[in-house]
């Protein structure tokens, strides 16, 4: 069977892509609930199988949360849910490349990875400060944070460019 190429992925590969997880400091405590990992199975490898790019599947897990959270807690926690798994996929992504590369690109992998984090925490925080308060600022920081965090997973992992990349190894 050919391949066909997308997004630096084959359409084989993508037939194959399982899942990923995420997750901010708090959300590293969160455990990745099985029906959230197949959520992002299933958008990652349909995002792929379709062309289009993973960063279609941001919030897969986050937004139907929402529709049942009742209280900024527990829009805290649909956010957690999700970063948890984008948090997985960083961590999985960025020990794959340093298995790859060698001494001096890990230290700059590590490099860009601390800038990016440094980014991430000052750009989520510059927005939480501008609004006028509120426990809802909060979670638009969260919201920010998953976010950012999601893109730079996926940014990663694109990197690989390798069957399965979002293939989640050793979760649930």
């Amino acid at each position: 069977m050919i391949g066909v190429r997308c997004c630096g992925f084959s359409a084989v590969s993508a037939a194959f892509a399982l899942v990923v997880v995420a997750g901010s400091a708090a959300a590293e405590d969160q455990a990745l609930l099985p029906e959230d990992k197949a959520a992002m199975e299933t958008c990652l490898k349909k995002a792929i199988e379709d062309f289009k790019l993973p960063d279609a599947c941001i919030s897969a897990i986050e937004d139907p949360c929402m529709q049942d959270a009742d209280s900024t807690v527990s829009m805290f926690a649909c956010v957690d849910r999700e970063t948890a798994f984008w948090d997985a996929l960083t961590r999985q992504s960025l020990q794959r490349q340093r298995d790859e590369n060698s001494e001096d690109l890990n230290q700059e992998l590590d490099a860009l990875q601390a800038l990016f984090e440094k980014w991430r925490d000052a750009k989520c925080t510059y927005g939480e400060n501008r609004s006028d308060g509120g426990s809802m600022a909060g979670v638009d920081s969260s919201l920010c944070y998953m976010t950012e965090t999601a893109r730079n997973a996926i940014d990663l992992t694109y990197a690989l460019d390798m069957e399965g990349a979002f293939e989640l190894e050793g979760e649930n």
